[in-house]
């Protein structure tokens, strides 16, 4: 099993954009990845990153980190791992999206970003050139409008990000924001 903990941070958009988002670079790594194309919350789009940031003043961080404790790590190897850290993150994310789309009704006028891509679906409709059928859900990450989730984990949240070599690692971390207007706004 594993235990969870919560970090939190905001700046300004402003801020965010100059020291943490990098387009061109970001999209060059989405265009490597097998979602690039073929899923909805992933590029190419049809609208700029920035100026979706830009459409709001402040963005909110939750960087929420699964420890995992010493039997499953042990237990957790080779194809069992990814099995397990598949379904663990899956369940994470769907919990955290409830949670996020709750802040979008408590602040109007704000949007989330997902911890990763969209996986509303089994398998999206994009391929298919059919619209998605959960417009009204899918949500963009903050890695695929150009921000860096290692740095914003690293500097904003206090979280160093760990990564899979096959088996289950001590720690994995998911990262959602909220764009919005309010200051005040609290995640």
């Amino acid at each position: 099993m594993y235990h969870i903990e919560e970090f939190k941070n905001k700046t300004t958009v402003k801020n965010y954009l100059e020291h943490y988002v990098d387009v061109t670079a970001f999209l060059e790594y989405c265009k490597a990845c097998r979602c690039y194309g073929r899923i909805w919350s992933c590029p190419p789009y049809d609208f700029e990153p920035q100026a979706y940031w830009e459409m709001y003043r402040y963005v909110h961080l939750l960087g929420t980190k699964l420890t995992f404790d010493r039997e499953a790590i042990e237990k957790e190897k080779g194809k069992e791992a990814a099995a397990y850290i598949r379904q663990v993150y899956l369940n994470a994310k769907e919990q955290l999206s409830e949670k996020m789309y709750g802040l979008e009704q408590r602040y109007p006028g704000s949007v989330t970003l997902s911890a990763g891509n969209c996986t509303i679906c089994s398998e999206c409709t994009r391929p298919a050139g059919q619209a998605c059928l959960h417009p009204d859900r899918m949500r963009y990450s903050i890695e695929v409008l150009g921000g860096n989730v290692v740095k914003t984990a690293e500097e904003l949240l206090g979280v160093r990000l760990q990564w899979t070599d096959g088996d289950l690692p001590e720690t994995l971390t998911l990262v959602n924001g909220l764009l919005t207007d309010d200051p005040a706004a609290e995640i």
